[in-house]
């Protein structure tokens, strides 16, 4: 298929104009973010320093810190693990999964998780910017929610 010179100048303009379009958005005092012109608000919207999410940590007999991974915590990949626990969180259910996550740790032979002797259900507030541009990844606050013994025959 061949095009004349000013029909490829004008599907050039045409389509240069759709992908510029969404930029106009953040101009506007309220933007809309239209899928599939989006203008990316998640990068640009103005977020807060510190972040606080929840999360399991288990202590060894020499009272280490161990994270738990959110594999061991429920199905499905991170962000679905993490909504399933603010879901639980939300419904005050923290004792049920806490109990849950310690009966997985029971059962693992896998080393440092089968070294455990209690997991705690967590909430730490986390500053963005140290956390991911230094070696400074421990929590501003560490808030405990629950905790379950963790009980191996």
């Amino acid at each position: 298929m061949f095009y004349s010179k000013t029909a490829a100048v004008l599907l050039s303009a045409g389509l240069m104009i759709t992908v510029l379009a969404p930029v106009a958005e953040n101009l506007r005092a309220t933007p809309e973010d239209t899928f599939p012109l989006s203008y990316y608000p998640m990068f640009s919207f103005k977020r807060d320093s510190l972040y606080s999410v929840y999360h399991f940590v288990g202590r060894d007999s020499e009272n280490e810190s161990i994270n738990i991974p959110y594999k061991m915590v429920g199905t499905g990949g991170f962000n679905q693990v993490r909504r399933q626990v603010n879901k639980m969180v939300k419904e005050e259910k923290e004792v049920e999964l806490i109990q849950k996550v310690a009966k997985k740790l029971e059962r693992t032979r896998v080393e440092p998780y089968s070294l455990i002797e209690e997991v705690s259900l967590v909430k730490g507030t986390y500053h963005l910017e140290k956390y991911f541009s230094t070696d400074k990844q421990q929590p501003v606050r560490l808030k405990v929610i629950a905790s379950q013994n963790i009980e191996r025959p």
